[in-house]
């Protein structure tokens, strides 16, 4: 219980102490941070959204070509 004290006396002593300094780190750093973090995520989407594009596209070719080549099967069975 003495131990539990201590930590909830030193955590408020530290939280006085360092107010001043989180609250000036907040108000002009986290803006910033903000905006790099937003414009890492649209980065990230375009990326997302172009690899899944091309894995759209790679499987619908492949589909087709699979039906081609089923047709073509189907055709050749009918023509024996």
């Amino acid at each position: 219980m003495l131990g539990f004290l201590f930590g909830a006396v030193a955590g408020a002593v530290a939280a006085t102490y360092w107010r001043n300094g989180v609250s000036r780190f907040r108000k002009e750093r986290v803006p910033g941070l903000r905006h790099q973090a937003a414009d890492k995520l649209e980065a990230a989407e375009r990326a997302v959204v172009h690899t899944l594009d091309a894995a759209s596209a790679k499987v619908t070719s492949r589909l087709r070509g699979g039906q081609m080549a089923e047709t073509a099967t189907e055709r050749r069975l009918d023509a024996e």
